[in-house]
């Protein structure tokens, strides 16, 4: 509910803003079913942004957090099972495509070199 306020506020006073999306992957192997997964997390972000009245020239780019790929969690909370390298990079390849046709900025990925995804 702050969103707006602090977002005026902290550009108000100079401070650059940004957007952030940690990636929750979907339990499938269906390509269309994970390309409609990651449109619709990318239309949750555009839907936010549209609330606060877009982005100006002090917003810094969409970020993508994709550094966890476990679908099912086990009652422990342990990970039972992990989406696949190729599911991985066709949610984040199109994710970051849409940000980037109905944002018009090109967004961030942000992830470590030991995540094992291969996107662009």
């Amino acid at each position: 509910k702050y969103l707006s306020m602090d977002h005026s506020a902290a550009q108000a006073a100079g401070i650059y803003t940004g957007f952030y999306h940690y990636a929750i992957l979907p339990d499938t192997n269906v390509p269309a079913e994970i390309i409609k997964d990651a449109q619709a997390q990318a239309q949750k972000v555009v839907w936010r942004i549209a609330s606060i009245g877009g982005l100006t020239e002090k917003d810094l780019p969409v970020a993508l957090d994709l550094e966890n790929k476990c679908v099912k969690i086990r009652s422990s909370g342990s990970c039972e099972k992990y989406a696949s390298r190729s599911t991985v990079t066709l949610w984040a390849e199109t994710f970051l495509r849409d940000i980037k046709e109905k944002v018009g900025r090109t967004p961030i990925l942000y992830s470590y070199s030991n995540f094992n995804v291969s996107v662009f």
